[in-house]
């Protein structure tokens, strides 16, 4: 994702990017440094408590529509993949 942030970055130069947990980078992981590229980067206990947050702010529209269940997704790549 890095590198795909990286190479569109450099195509759209007037539109602005950011990653989470990342930096726009080449195919050799080098940081491009491109100015409309953000790299939002937490540690680990951030983005729980990120998540939390965000959870708790959704919490009276998930009452509104009687859901009861709070919902996260997260994914890394497969090394073994």
């Amino acid at each position: 994702m890095a590198e795909s942030i990286g190479t569109v970055s450099g195509n759209f130069p007037s539109i602005h990017f950011a990653i989470i947990d990342a930096i726009g980078t080449d195919s050799k992981g080098n940081d491009l440094k491109h100015a409309n590229v953000v790299g939002l980067l937490f540690k680990e206990q951030e983005a729980g408590a990120l998540v939390g947050t965000i959870a708790a702010s959704w919490r009276g529209q998930r009452r509104a529509r009687r859901e009861e269940h709070d919902r996260s997704i997260g994914g890394i790549k497969d090394p073994a993949g």
